[in-house]
């Protein structure tokens, strides 16, 4: 089935784009218009950050947000004690959040 009235915004143009006979992109993200690419703002150089596109079927908006966050070495020690990124994962989730709702 074709998905009908679905529209994706152009972060570049600030405009929403029809892509209802679907598109294809080559390269790296920072080289696509319609993705968001930002970095969290850390103390050191991190990779960390998030991705975001921002969609519309017929006239409802929605966007989604891909989060790469700061991680724990083991999984088991995670579980078996509080992690010590637990703080930097909200924070960073808070950032996406207030990032998406402005």
């Amino acid at each position: 089935r074709e998905l009908e009235n679905a529209e994706l915004w152009n972060f570049q143009s600030e405009s929403f784009e029809s892509v209802s006979k679907g598109f294809i992109h080559r390269g790296t993200l920072s080289d696509i218009a319609q993705i968001q690419k930002l970095k969290f703002r850390t103390p050191t150089n991190s990779r960390k950050g998030f991705t975001r596109t921002v969609w519309r079927f017929n006239g409802q908006c929605l966007s989604l947000a891909n989060l790469h966050l700061f991680h724990d070495d083991s999984n088991i020690q995670a579980y078996q004690q509080a992690s010590l990124y637990r703080d930097q994962r909200l924070w960073a989730l808070r950032t996406v959040i207030d990032s998406i709702a402005n």
